[in-house]
């Protein structure tokens, strides 16, 4: 059996991602935290450079233990906010068995998956 390569084994990963949607969270009063394209390219970029990929498959690899986590942690463990111009962002952390998740918003968008570690 051939050994899959990296752009398909990134493209299988991205299809799971997408097929997420969104989770009603306990920790924002089970408001939708949403899983778009700015939580996917987080995962395998940093800024504009596209992490090592043995770092973005760890990272990817996560993903059903972030949506775990935001279907029953209630709880936040740490916020803050950063303005750029006119822009406000927040971010969230939640945790659970040493996994960290990080939820964003944008101004007054909707909350949106940005990272685990």
């Amino acid at each position: 059996m051939p050994r899959e390569n990296r752009r398909e084994i990134l493209q299988r990963y991205h299809d799971m991602y997408y097929r997420i949607r969104k989770v009603a969270c306990p920790a924002f009063s089970k408001e939708f935290v949403h899983f778009n394209r700015h939580g996917f390219n987080h995962l395998i970029r940093k800024g504009r450079k596209l992490r090592k990929f043995e770092d973005q498959i760890r990272r990817l690899r996560l993903l059903p233990k972030a949506v775990s986590i935001l279907m029953r942690v209630d709880q936040i463990i740490s916020c803050k906010t950063i303005r750029e111009g006119t822009r406000v962002i927040d971010f969230w952390e939640i945790e659970s068995d040493n996994v960290h998740v990080i939820i964003r918003k944008v101004n007054n968008g909707s909350l949106h998956f940005f990272s685990i570690f």
